[in-house]
C-alpha cells in the first residue's frame, strides 16, 4: 500500500493488489490523477485502486435518464495523516502553547527552530556549494560545465518535497511501513 500526497488537504491510500469495477476510484500513476472505473483508457500497471481518502470522492454516471452522481465518503483523516508524516498544525501548536507571558516570542522562534531542524540549506545555497565543488565549471572542458549543470539538477530534484510513502494498516491504523 503507498500514501500518496495530491496537495496539501487530499491524501490518497493506493493498493496495487487489488481489482477494480466501474464503481471504484483508481490512481492513473501515469498522468498523476484520479480517475473512474469507468475511464479504461488506461491500461499496463498504471491503474492503482484508492482505498481511502482524506476528501470525498465523487463520480458521474451516464445512464440512460441522464448523469447519476455517486459520492464516496472520505474514510481517512487528514490530520491523522499529518501527524503520522510529522507535519506540524501551526495553528494547533499555537492553541497548545498560546499563554499570556513576555517570553512567547522567544518560545514560538525555539519551537520553529526545533520543528525545522533537519532542514539546514536552501536551495540556493545547494546550488552555490554544487558549483564551488565543481569550480564553476572553469575549467576548459566542455564536459564539466554538463557535470555541474547534471549534478545540480538531480540533487534539487532529490530534495523535492516527498509525496509518496509506503505505509500498512496495523489494527484499523494507517502506520508507515518499516
Amino acid at each position: 500500500m503507498k500514501l500518496i500526497k495530491i496537495n496539501t488537504d487530499h491524501y490518497i491510500v493506493v493498493d496495487n493488489s487489488l481489482d477494480f469495477s466501474e464503481t471504484d476510484y483508481y490512481w492513473d500513476d501515469k498522468q498523476k490523477e484520479i480517475r473512474t472505473g469507468s475511464n479504461n483508457h488506461v491500461t499496463g500497471g498504471y491503474k492503482i485502486k484508492i482505498t481511502h481518502s482524506t476528501q470525498p470522492l465523487i463520480i458521474d454516471f451516464v445512464t440512460y435518464r441522464g448523469t447519476l452522481r455517486e459520492t464516496k465518503k472520505s474514510n481517512l483523516s487528514l490530520q491523522e495523516v499529518k501527524e503520522l508524516l510529522g507535519e506540524v498544525d501551526v495553528e494547533k501548536r499555537a492553541l497548545e502553547n498560546a499563554s499570556i507571558c513576555e517570553d512567547d516570542w522567544e518560545n514560538g522562534y525555539n519551537q520553529c527552530l526545533e520543528d525545522n531542524n533537519e532542514k539546514k540549506y536552501t536551495e540556493a545555497q545547494l546550488i552555490w556549494a554544487i558549483q564551488e565543488a565543481y569550480g564553476h565549471g572553469q575549467n576548459d572542458e566542455f564536459d564539466d560545465l554538463n557535470k555541474v549543470e547534471k549534478s545540480i539538477i538531480v540533487i534539487t530534484n532529490y530534495l523535492q518535497p516527498k509525496t509518496e510513502w509506503e505505509v500498512e494498516i496495523i489494527n484499523g491504523k494507517l502506520t508507515l511501513k518499516q
